[in-house]
């Protein structure tokens, strides 16, 4: 999953929340693969707020 985060907001509140995301030409991307559960998709969208 990849959106438009040009001040790098949402990259740093992954980040801090323990989520291995990245970040480029003002975008963020977060995958999830085979190993996630739902409480990585728990953390990732309480980082972001939702």
């Amino acid at each position: 999953m990849t959106w438009p985060d040009a001040t790098g907001a949402d990259l740093e509140r992954l980040r801090t929340a323990g989520v291995v995301a990245s970040g480029r030409n003002g975008y963020a991307r977060i995958g999830f693969h085979v190993f996630n559960d739902e409480a990585d998709v728990d953390l990732a969208a309480a980082a972001l707020g939702r």
